[in-house]
Parts: C-alpha cells; structure tokens; sequence
C-alpha cells in the first residue's frame, strides 16, 4: 500500500498550475522477487506532466530490457 502525496506548485500568478509529479513503484522489478524500482518525476515547464508521465510509462520496462537476465546485486 502506498500512500500518494504530492502538491501543485506556485507559478507567480492566480492561475491553477497543473501537478507535474508523478511516483513510479514497480514491483519484481527486473523478475527479481521483493525487489522494487522506486521513482519520483518532478516534472517542469508546459510539458512538464507529459515528460512524467512518459518515463514513467517507459523507464522500467526499458531499464528491465536493458538488464535482461543480469542478476541485480541485492
């Protein structure tokens, strides 16, 4: 279980900013039982929460990929 806390930054103005942070928990990370790969993107600019999202959608899995069957030293 994992609680999610994050807050939307202050840009100067009235206006409402968009939170850009994005938390990435991704268990057995790389087929190892227990082990997690642990991330937090704090996104910045206009684009900010589509970079976010993005490595969160794609960082694991090509880290997984780039490892292969490499035994991770834990």
């Amino acid at each position: 279980c994992m609680k999610e806390v994050t807050k939307t930054g202050f840009n100067g103005e009235e206006t409402k900013k968009n939170n850009q942070d994005i938390a990435i928990v991704h268990k057995n990370f790389a087929g190892e039982k227990d082990t997690f790969f642990l991330s937090v993107c704090d996104g910045h600019g206009a684009l900010g929460h589509d970079v976010s999202k993005f490595i969160k959608e794609n960082l694991p899995h090509n880290l997984e990929k780039e490892l292969g069957n490499k035994k991770l030293n834990v």
